[in-house]
């Protein structure tokens, strides 16, 4: 169920994973919620609204269609993203983001130290791991977290 796929639609290179399509009901439950709800009108919501809401779009449609009026937010047409992409590529180049060593934005920047990659360096050589092997072989169960905590300087 990690990698369930639903295509409502029918077309093909329409599917969707099932999880954000169950956050998109939610999302358009939660639109329709109101602070002055009663408990009646609740149930009706959960209920019955919940169980329909896949057919608002098309419900707009129509209504759009049948009235004559005129909808901006179907966006039917692509979106040419190359605009935003040439602007943060030059914001990238006019702050030098991609520039190695030195600081970044100013004198003041304090360069963290990457802890992941010492820590891989350290346990590639096998030393340690030999270290916590060797201890957890030659101990009883009874004994290993106080082994682990006597090495764990080490690392």
């Amino acid at each position: 169920m990690q990698n369930s796929l639903v295509n409502l639609s029918g077309k093909s290179n329409a599917f969707q994973p099932l999880d954000q399509l169950n956050e998109y009901i939610v999302r358009e439950v939660k639109n329709k919620m109101q602070p002055y709800m009663t408990e009646s009108t609740d149930d009706h919501l959960r209920n019955t609204v919940s169980l329909v809401i896949m057919f608002f779009p098309e419900l707009k449609r129509r209504f759009a269609e049948e009235t004559d009026a005129h909808i901006f937010d179907f966006h039917s047409s692509s979106v040419d993203e190359w605009c935003d992409v040439q602007r943060v590529m030059e914001k990238i180049l006019d702050e030098n983001l991609m520039q190695l060593g030195g600081p970044k934005c100013g004198a003041n920047v304090h360069v963290v130290p990457d802890l992941f990659m010492d820590g891989i360096s350290v346990l590639a050589d096998g030393v340690v791991i030999a270290k916590v092997k060797e201890c957890l072989t030659n101990l009883g169960p009874c004994t290993m977290m106080k082994s682990i905590v006597r090495i764990w300087p080490v690392l």
